[in-house]
């Protein structure tokens, strides 16, 4: 394929990893770079910030705590 880099091609399979929803370190890994330092400093902007994502985890976990001790539920409603 002419005009096509060997680079060109590597970063186009970081691109679907990081789509595909691969994390930092599986792509820093199968990239073959040294660090994932490098792989942020690289490939960041590809990555999805994940600050909402990590708060539905949280949301949802929180959402089904409950405390034995004193029976209390510390069930998070709408808006809190």
């Amino acid at each position: 394929m002419p005009g096509i880099t060997f680079y060109g091609l590597r970063h186009s399979f970081v691109a679907i990893m990081v789509a595909a929803g691969c994390n930092v370190r599986e792509v820093s890994e199968w990239a073959g770079h040294n660090s994932v330092a490098f792989t942020l400093t690289r490939y960041g902007g590809l990555f999805e910030d994940g600050t909402d994502a990590a708060i539905d985890r949280l949301d949802a976990l929180l959402g089904k705590i409950r405390v034995p001790a004193i029976g209390l539920d510390v069930s998070f409603g709408e808006g809190v």
